[in-house]
């Protein structure tokens, strides 16, 4: 009989999650710690994972691992949204986009409130942005951009970009006159931001 674990979230920022969250799974992390010893002694040795088809829900973890953008902190927020998601102890797709959202609202508020919306108070900045969002995820062409945008938001692009460059938020792709949001999470939170707003001005 497989024992319950207590409703818990184990992601927790800057530890691993508990051993015992990897059912019936003792011998293959006793191997990889093994592996990861040697490893840091300077012996290093090479390991592999595999299992039958979909056992991994490639799409399932594709999808946390994209908008964390390989950032352990953004990791650990999706992690523990997704692990308050689930409901039968079973993550499927759904249980990773409902975690995923609600991770972009609280990184949003947490980080992205503070240290970037409060920071441009330009409301031009901030149409600018919530246009971006609304952008389909990934690169954004400059072209593209500008055709969304008042007269007066593409007078201000350039410097727009230079402050919002500065804050962390959005980057250059190798391509010239693309862009892209430093990670999807970001990009997903301005999105709600700017349904947000939308709304709001419906509503008055």
């Amino acid at each position: 009989m497989q024992e319950s674990i207590p409703k818990e979230s184990p992601f927790t920022p800057g530890r691993p999650v508990p051993i015992e969250y990897f059912v019936a799974r003792n011998k293959e992390i006793q191997r990889l710690e093994r592996a990861i010893q040697q490893t840091a002694s300077g012996r290093n040795e090479n390991i592999f994972i595999e299992g039958e088809r979909g056992i991994g829900n490639p799409k399932t973890m594709s999808a946390m691992v994209d908008f964390s953008g390989g950032f352990p902190m953004l990791m650990h927020e999706i992690g523990d949204a997704v692990f308050w998601q689930d409901t039968d102890c079973l993550v499927d797709y759904a249980d990773a986009m409902g975690g995923i959202l609600f991770a972009a609202e609280n990184v949003g508020k947490k980080y992205l409130d503070p240290q970037v919306y409060r920071t441009i108070g330009s409301e031009t900045y901030r149409s600018i942005l919530r246009k971006m969002g609304q952008f389909p995820f990934g690169k954004l062409q400059r072209k593209l951009i500008l055709e969304k945008m008042t007269e007066t938001e593409q007078k201000t692009f350039d410097n727009f970009l230079k402050k919002m460059k500065h804050l962390g938020m959005i980057c250059d792709t190798e391509v010239r006159g693309e862009y892209a949001f430093t990670n999807l999470l970001y990009q997903l939170y301005v999105r709600l931001e700017a349904l947000t707003s939308d709304k709001e001005i419906s509503g008055k």
